[in-house]
């Protein structure tokens, strides 16, 4: 692919908290994404977009882990995956109409148009909303009264882009992804957003995670690393801890009394209970561990 839209209040609506040199790490990715039409191999991404020094390394981690997702030892992005297949798919029916004399003539129809004549989808850079080049304004769009269809898409879970999802407790999961991003953050958590994908997939859909284990699990990290800032995966692994605790160890259950091995006279007793005697030289501690096992092995045999 040689191009893509990218529509600037979206982009700084979504990533405008990126620093001047992580804009440039983000724009490369999708640069080379968009070039290859497919993910970036993690072992190369850095040489890939040429990042080199210890900063430009670091941003490069930082963006990948919020904006993409490591999938078979490459760094896919959802969307970027759908304009791929979109424009394969445009590019296509491009050659088949070619090869058919050129574009079929347009007819009136009183249906809407499914694709652009572009040759590229209407959406925009990945991850952002589908709309074109100039936001349309809604008080001049009226419905389709034949079809009572409203020719504009509808955004968000009414999009197809987006799968139905559960609610967290007659929470709306937009609203709880930016609730637990804006809890973490306080909270001294580092590049945590709203669309970091533990934050809106995992955490925001399971009931089970609620602020009290997430505070719990902040204070866990911070006995670990003290004053050292942490990102929001590095709550991952605690939180499935915390949300699955391992069972309790249940005590052994002994068949014998204990106090026969706080004295000598004890020991010989409980030997002589068993039919057993003390070895040739064998200490009362050693005879009390073959006393032990005798009583372990007649309660297997049980």
């Amino acid at each position: 692919m040689n191009f893509y839209k990218r529509h600037i209040g979206d982009y700084i609506k979504k990533a405008g908290h990126l620093t001047l040199l992580e804009h440039g790490i983000y724009t490369r990715l999708m640069d080379v994404y968009y070039t290859r039409e497919a993910g970036i191999p993690e072992d190369k991404a850095a040489r890939l977009i040429g990042a080199k020094s210890k900063d430009e390394i670091q941003a490069l981690a930082n963006v990948l882990d919020e904006f993409f997702t490591l999938v078979d030892g490459a760094w896919t992005q959802g969307r970027c995956e759908e304009e791929i297949g979109n424009a394969s798919a445009k590019a296509d029916k491009n050659r088949e109409n070619g090869a058919k004399g050129g574009r079929p003539r347009k007819t009136i129809t009183n249906s809407q148009p499914e694709e652009n004549p572009d040759g590229y989808g209407s959406g925009n850079h990945v991850g952002f909303k589908n709309n074109l080049s100039q936001t349309p304004d809604s008080r001049l769009q009226t419905k389709d009264l034949g079809s009572g269809v409203d020719p504009q898409p509808k955004l968000g879970h009414d999009d197809d882009r987006f799968p139905a999802r559960p609610q967290h407790q007659g929470i709306n999961p937009d609203m709880r992804a930016v609730s637990i991003a804006t809890l973490l953050t306080g909270a001294g958590v580092k590049r945590v957003t709203a669309f970091h994908p533990d934050v809106a997939v995992t955490w925001a859909q399971d009931e089970r995670v609620t602020d009290e284990l997430l505070l719990a699990a902040v204070a866990k990290a911070k006995e670990s690393l003290g004053d050292e800032p942490f990102h929001a995966p590095y709550l991952r692994p605690i939180i499935v801890e915390l949300l699955n605790p391992p069972a309790p160890k249940k005590p052994k259950d002994r068949n014998d009394d204990w106090a026969w091995k706080r004295s000598n006279e004890g020991i010989v007793a409980k030997g002589r209970e068993l039919g057993m005697l003390a070895r040739g030289g064998e200490s009362y501690p050693d005879f009390a561990s073959r006393i032990q096992a005798t009583l372990d092995k007649r309660k297997e045999a049980a």
